[in-house]
């Protein structure tokens, strides 16, 4: 199998090509100057670039920046060719050997229910997270209680099908996800009021995501944000939610104040910086204990206000 390279500076110089100079130099009679600023193209009117060399095609409700962004996500051009197209140089080809065989994934099934979510919410309220909090996510079915009286945390794609899910023992320190959970579809707590908020905060876990928006609650933050469990401190679910939400502008990484939260934290914000240019990446670690349910618990325990910084 041909495989293709590239070199980062040449990746660089694609990504510095000047989005209007290009398409003036390719497309000469496909770009007009706008009237509230900026430019728009003749064949799709509606997508309106600024000089800054950001664009936004408001009738598909996304955008980008720069010249490859545009190549890539409007004229369908991959990216090894839209390297090429832009730099005028061709990638190192090289030859691998065939892939393996893809394992097959095991059917994915959610843990059986319990007839009420007593224990679950009983656990989770010793653990400091807000009652209504709770409520709205077992309203929205992403949370509920197994036939074994642990907490299962539903993560579910763009059509609402649940994907995957992970258990956390009431009376135990079980963790575990369920056979045959798709890693790329994480727990979400949606935005309470603003379903089209531009803002997603990434946590390593369900409780965390939940301990955080009761610190918000607790701080009168004016703000609100998509919350997303990545099961652990992958970026694959957190990639796969921005894939379905082009919309978002900005990534908070919540991970755990440890050093592999950390660590974590940075290697994920530079993964951002090189696939989505466009998007703002910021780290916020909690501001007491190892991780935001401790943050809560803290704050809880001393009865003071958490004192944490919003996003």
């Amino acid at each position: 199998m041909v495989c293709f390279a590239l070199d980062e500076s040449l990746i660089k110089r694609a990504r510095d090509v000047s989005l209007i100079g290009y398409i003036m130099a390719s497309e000469p009679g496909n770009v007009k100057e706008s009237k509230g600023g900026g430019y728009e193209l003749r064949d799709h009117d509606s997508l309106k670039i600024s000089d800054n060399g950001k664009w936004f095609w408001h009738s598909r409700g996304f955008g980008g920046f720069g010249s490859l962004d545009f190549l890539m996500k409007v004229r369908g051009v991959g990216f090894v060719d839209a390297v090429e197209m832009l730099t005028g140089e061709k990638a190192i080809q090289y030859n691998v050997p065939p892939p393996k065989p893809a394992q097959e994934r095991k059917p994915f099934y959610l843990p059986l229910a319990h007839k009420n979510n007593d224990r679950a919410i009983a656990y989770l309220r010793s653990r400091g997270i807000d009652r209504d909090i709770l409520m709205r996510c077992i309203s929205s079915k992403i949370l509920y209680e197994s036939k074994n009286g642990d907490c299962v945390f539903v993560g579910r794609d763009g059509t609402g099908a649940a994907k995957s899910a992970f258990v956390r023992g009431t009376k135990d320190n079980t963790r575990r996800d369920a056979s045959g959970s798709d890693k790329s579809y994480g727990f979400v707590l949606p935005p309470e009021k603003d379903s089209g908020a531009e803002i997603v905060a990434a946590f390593e876990a369900g409780i965390d995501a939940l301990s955080h928006a009761g610190v918000a609650k607790a701080e009168n933050w004016d703000f609100d944000c998509h919350r997303l469990s990545l099961g652990g401190v992958s970026p694959k679910a957190l990639l796969q939610f921005l894939e379905q939400n082009p919309g978002i502008k900005r990534v908070a990484l919540c991970l755990d104040n440890d050093d592999a939260g950390i660590a974590a934290a940075k290697n994920i914000k530079e993964k951002l910086a090189a696939l989505h240019p466009h998007i703002k990446v910021t780290i916020h670690a909690p501001a007491h204990g190892k991780d935001w349910n401790e943050c809560l618990q803290e704050a809880k325990k001393t009865n003071t206000r958490p004192k944490q910084a919003a996003l």
